[in-house]
């Protein structure tokens, strides 16, 4: 590298958008700070808690990686020196960062849902913890042709204070940041970067390098996402990633291209995070009575837990209850009120099997959904066996959604809960059915009763389990 001199032509740097006043850097990583501008061959110095690291400009811009810090609430000074000038940023804590992404359930706001009902401000208060949660919004766009970088600060984190300061932030988001700063405590801030766009299909949020070999059901969208909003942010730091989407992709035909879409945008942003274990938290298609059937997609979305470090929200029993496409469609039901609950799960899913804490009393379920592993033909009835359920137990109403396939029929089956197993009666059925099926419908009605493990959390669809017979 040459050394800086005086003589040469100056010619500013910049640091990249994401980087701003009241920030906040992920905890116990090796973090890159980032920008653009300068000579090749320069030196840049970013100073940072009583620590000073050096990195060189190059044809394509600048970085400097920070040592991993352990997680601090009180905000420092981060300063970045080039050629004897100094760009401040102010009110940088470090502690947990996740990247937000998805479409419409992902970018609906705070105020949206409070318009449709009151009672969530109520839900979002549930514990005064605003301080401990900072928030970034990337502004919506759409770029067709190549990535775009930004050199004029148009978004900015904010210090969050009340629900006032939230209601133009992702519903979705903020409930994550809340219950994900609640179960790890107030010495950890917690910044979430919302980065949606309502309608938007997976396609979209993938570079046009990454679309060269997959198949594309909106070739109009490809990549428009990503290129706008997506590449702009990647190289932030951040602790993990939660996407909620897929109502785009939806249709029972693209479901089987849905896991490869999946994997290369992960992929891309893990590499682009030098983490290639980003944990990464998946929401599950909740109820909404829409003109297809969902019921591909969620297992497929279920499924992506065969990726490393993958971790599926089960939402089935949240969502709109409302039966017939027409009126669930009329009533807004695409766009469920119920994001606290999705948030709850979400942040209990990552105290789990990411942060790997004790379970304990705090009002966050915790892990995973219980799934259905196995069932059994004994003595005319099929009991079937729960996963990650030390006790189940149903809700008010009547257990529903339970069929047998027997002569090439599926049979609606009456369920019984009996300890931690279920158990399957079909009148007039006398030999063994070859599967079973649950939750295989779009929506389920009013005084549908689910079935929860120790921790509220329901028991997930299926789509096929073969029943053995008894040994």
């Amino acid at each position: 590298m040459q050394a800086d001199k005086e003589d040469m032509p100056y010619k500013s740097i910049y640091v990249n958008t994401t980087f701003t006043d009241n920030m906040v850097l992920q905890r116990d990583k090796r973090i890159k700070i980032f920008g653009y501008g300068g000579n090749p061959g320069e030196t840049v110095r970013v100073r940072f808690a009583g620590k000073t690291f050096k990195g060189f400009v190059n044809e394509s811009g600048w970085e400097v990686f920070l040592d991993a810090m352990p997680a601090c609430a009180e905000g420092k000074t981060l300063e970045i020196v080039h050629r004897g000038k100094t760009i401040k940023i102010d009110n940088v804590v470090v502690g947990e960062v996740w990247l937000c992404g998805g479409q419409s359930n992902m970018a609906v706001t705070v105020q949206y849902i409070l318009s449709k009902d009151s009672k969530v401000e109520s839900e979002y208060s549930e514990y005064g913890n605003w301080n401990s949660v900072r928030v970034y919004n990337r502004n919506a766009r759409q770029v067709t042709g190549s990535p775009v970088i930004e050199s004029t600060v148009n978004e900015k984190w904010r210090v969050i204070k009340s629900i006032k300061d939230v209601k133009n932030s992702s519903a979705a988001a903020v409930a994550f940041a809340l219950n994900l700063a609640h179960v790890l405590g107030d010495e950890v801030p917690v910044g979430v970067i919302n980065c949606s766009y309502g309608g938007s299909p997976i396609e979209g949020w993938i570079s046009p390098e990454g679309m060269k070999n997959l198949k594309s059901y909106f070739e109009q969208q490809n990549s428009v996402y990503y290129n706008g909003m997506l590449y702009n942010i990647l190289g932030y730091s951040f602790g993990g990633f939660f996407w909620y989407q897929g109502c785009a992709n939806a249709q029972p035909q693209m479901a089987p291209d849905y896991e490869k879409q999946f994997n290369v945008l992960l992929s891309e942003i893990r590499a682009a995070t030098g983490d290639d274990e980003l944990p990464t938290i998946v929401m599950q298609l909740v109820q909404f009575d829409d003109w297809c059937s969902w019921t591909p997609i969620r297992q497929v979305q279920w499924d992506l837990m065969d990726i490393k470090n993958v971790f599926t929200v089960c939402g089935i029993d949240l969502g709109c209850h409302i039966i017939g496409y027409e009126n669930a469609a009329a009533a807004d039901g695409i766009h469920p009120t119920d994001k606290w609950a999705v948030g709850k799960r979400a942040a209990g899913v990552a105290a789990s099997e990411i942060f790997h804490l004790d379970s304990h009393e705090n009002g966050v379920p915790y892990g995973i959904s219980p799934e259905i592993e196995k069932a059994v033909w004994e003595n005319g009835e099929v009991r079937v066996s729960v996963s990650r359920a030390a006790a189940l137990s149903a809700s008010a109403g009547t257990i529903s959604g339970f069929e047998v396939r027997s002569l090439g029929k599926w049979l609606t089956a009456e369920a019984t809960v009996e300890g931690n197993n279920i158990i399957l009666r079909v009148d007039g059925l006398e030999r063994k059915p070859l599967q079973i099926r649950y939750l295989q419908a779009n929506a389920f009605p009013e005084g549908t009763a689910f079935i929860y493990n120790e921790y509220g959390l329901p028991v997930a669809p299926i789509e096929n389990i073969v029943v053995d017979s008894a040994s």
